[in-house]
């Protein structure tokens, strides 16, 4: 538990980019079928990608996942996913106030997260320090979901976040 505060000090204002105040994270269930382990975050189901573990967290963030093979007190990379009560309704604003508060660009265009609009916010590397690389900005049923991709290794973890965007199916 030690490792996910440490490493996601960063990550607790990524909320506060998009979100109104932190909830608890009481909706996180893991569980597997099949030899797949399943993530349930309360408003979506997704299967952890290969190689990865799923991690328990707190306040908005629902679960993190780390490399099996990582470094749990220095980890290169690690996904973060994070929902709350969007403080706009509109999920562009939502990307653009996630890429302010990280100097990111949203993308130019929206892709969708099971039917709906999401957005991608890329962020300059910085391979001294874990700080967001990448994000997938959605709003479903009056929440916001930040999918977040934080990395200090020069390998590319977008191909990790959109595995698990393609997968994701709401509840």
């Amino acid at each position: 538990m030690r490792l996910l505060l440490v490493s996601f000090a960063v990550f607790a204002i990524a909320v506060h980019a998009g979100c109104g105040e932190p909830k608890s994270n009481e909706m996180l269930t893991v569980e597997e079928t099949d030899g797949i382990i399943f993530n349930d975050v309360g408003v979506a189901k997704f299967p952890t990608p290969n190689g990865w573990t799923p991690n328990r967290s707190n306040d908005n963030t629902v679960v993190v996942l780390l490399r099996s093979n990582a470094n749990r007190e220095n980890p290169d990379q690690l996904i973060s996913i994070d929902i709350g009560t969007p403080d706009s309704p509109d999920v562009e604003a939502s990307a653009d106030g996630f890429a302010k508060k990280f100097g990111g660009v949203v993308s130019s265009f929206s892709f969708t997260v099971d039917g709906e609009s999401a957005y991608r916010v890329s962020i300059p590397p910085n391979y001294e320090q874990m700080v967001p690389r990448d994000c997938i900005v959605v709003h479903h049923n009056g929440k916001a979901c930040f999918l977040i991709a934080g990395s200090k290794s020069k390998d590319d973890i977008w191909p990790t976040l959109e595995e698990i965007a393609h997968s994701w199916k709401w509840k």
